[in-house]
Parts: structure tokens; sequence; C-alpha cells
């Protein structure tokens, strides 16, 4: 399907969605929200411009995306589980950096439960784009 309003429509809503969708996955850690749903959103910001086009188009430009974000959230995920199995024999166990950032005079704290917050929004959205490649070949086969 090639729709015009679509097109248009995905230059506008991409960088949006993408925006959310980081925004979702950063202040998921004490609200709402975290890597799956913004790996969700990301994953819809990827899918909304191939959506517009034609069949034939989309099968020229196929890509390994979904096998790079799938196995890179993996290996996140894998790595933040055994940062803490092998500092205190707990897998799992939530582990923190503090940087300082002297030009505002406060320090950053990063931890393995951020690690594992990206490790899943890599995976959704290597899953929903694998998933739409499918179903685009199952549509264009038919």
């Amino acid at each position: 399907m090639s729709s015009v309003i679509l097109k248009m429509a995905s230059i506008v809503l991409r960088p949006l969605f993408w925006v959310i969708s980081i925004w979702l996955l950063l202040r998921g850690h004490n609200h709402p929200g975290g890597g799956f749903i913004g790996g969700l959103i990301a994953g819809s910001a990827l899918i909304i411009g191939p959506l517009s086009r034609e069949a034939e188009e989309i099968k020229l430009e196929k890509k390994n995306y979904p096998l790079l974000f799938l196995s890179g959230g993996m290996i996140l995920i894998l790595l933040s589980a055994a940062l803490g199995l092998f500092t205190s024999d707990l897998m799992l166990e939530g582990l923190w950096m503090k940087i300082p950032l002297p030009l505002v005079d406060a320090t950053l704290k990063l931890g393995t439960p951020l690690m594992f917050d990206v490790g899943v929004y890599l995976t959704v959205i290597g899953f929903i784009y694998f998933i739409f490649n499918s179903m685009m070949e199952e549509w264009q086969w038919k």
C-alpha cells in the first residue's frame, strides 16, 4: 500500500515516537514506563515508515536489523544479570556507579537496572521489527 498521507504523517511521527520512547525508557525506573513500553513505541517508529511504501520497495532494503537489536538487547540483559553474580554472588543484584559532573556540580548515578531496561528496550524493538518483516513477507507472498 502506498499512502501519501501516511508518508507525510511518518515524517512528523517518527521523531516524536523516538523522543517519547526514550523518555519512557528513562523515566520507567521510578514511574510507569520502562524498557518494554519504550521498546513498543520505538518499534512503532521503525515500522511506520515502511508501512507507507509498497512491498517491493521494502523487500529491496531488507536488512538484518531485527537480529542486531535482538542480540544486542539479550547481551545487555545477560551482562546486567552477570555483573551482580560476579560481584556479590547474587544474580540481578543492582550495582551503581556514580559519575561526577563537574560543570553542574552534581553526580550521575548509572546502574545495572538501567542496563537491564535498555536490554529489554532493544529486544522489544528487534522483536517487533522481526514480526513486521515476517508479516510483510507473508502479505507479499499472497
